[in-house]
Order: C-alpha cells, then structure tokens, then sequence
C-alpha cells in the first residue's frame, strides 16, 4: 500500500487565486466523492439483497404454499389477484450437445438446427472472400450470404489510445473519440 499524505495544510505558490481556499475545496470534494462512493455500494448491496429476497419469495416460497394447499390463484383482500404462471426454459448443457441435436434429427425435429457459416479472412484476401461469397449466391441452391465487416471494440480503442499516446493527429469524430476524465480514490 503506498503512504498517504496529508495536504490538507498545504499551500501553493500564488497563482492568480487562492490556492488555499481552493486546495481546502479540493479535500472536500474528494471527501464527498469518497461518501457518495460508500453509499452507492451500500445501495447495490441492498438491492441485491433484495432481488435475492423477491425471487425466493416470488419463486419459491409462494408457489411452493399455493401448491402445497392445491390452488394456482387467490385474491388477496386488497383485491390484487396473485396467479401462478408456468414458464419453460431451456439450455442444452455442453456435455449434452451432440446427444440432443441427435435425437432433434431423429425425432423429425432436425429443423430447428441452425448452422453458422463463419469464414475468415484477411485483409489481402478481399478478392478470394468476395469470390466465394458470389459463389454461395450463385449456387443451384442459392444461400444466404451475409458479410461483416467491422473493427473489433478492443482492437479499436487500442489503435486509438496508441496513436493519441503517441501524439498521431486522428479524426477524433470519425473513430468517435471521449476523453473521459475520471477521479479514483482508493
């Protein structure tokens, strides 16, 4: 951990203001950012604690009751009406991949079965990627081709943090530059 200061006395030379005043300020606002920082992870906290109490409430708990003395609704005496609803969801596991689109293909079910077709290429390879693509679409079968062409989020804010570092002059606007000034307090 590296030392802390106490600057809270200290005095600059004079630089057109009162530096002291504003020093003061400074600690205060750094103060206040360190208190708002507290209550927003005590807020986080408490509303994760209190998702976690709704959904084992909403269900678990209350399902479980309703069930339990045999009905699917009531009406409370406020007059709000509480339903049981069912919802299915589903995700094949991993380790269950191949099994399930199996038994999808042998229970007639194979047509829910999507397959993605990704090619890589390189930026020298422009002409091959664009042959290929009019070659799937010209087929007896035509396909559907779809082509992308994108610069990945981390490979674009690298390029840009290295050129600005760097002092390069870049179209800001264009790569949709922000400077984003942030204060941490640890």
């Amino acid at each position: 951990m590296s030392p802390r200061f106490d600057y809270s006395d200290h005095v600059e030379q004079d630089h057109g203001g009162d530096s002291t005043d504003s020093l003061k300020r400074a600690n205060d606002l750094a103060r206040k950012q360190v208190e708002c920082e507290l209550a927003v992870s005590r807020a986080e906290a408490a509303l994760a604690e209190a998702k976690a109490e709704l959904q084992g409430v909403a269900e678990r708990e209350l399902p479980d009751l309703l069930a339990e003395i045999g009905l699917t609704e009531i009406v409370l005496s406020s007059g709000r009406r509480v339903t049981v609803k069912e919802t299915i969801r589903a995700s094949i596991p991993k380790q269950y991949k191949l099994a399930a689109h199996q038994w999808l293909e042998e229970n007639g079910q194979g047509g829910l079965l999507k397959r993605k077709l990704i090619v890589a290429f390189n930026r020298e390879q422009q002409e091959a990627a664009e042959a290929l693509m009019h070659e799937l679409r010209d087929r007896s079968e035509p396909m559907d081709v779809k082509s992308e062409m994108k610069v990945e989020p981390a490979t674009l804010r690298a390029f840009v943090t290295r050129m600005v570092t760097e002092g390069h002059d870049i179209p800001e606007e264009l790569f949709g530059v922000f400077r984003q000034r942030l204060t941490v307090i640890k």
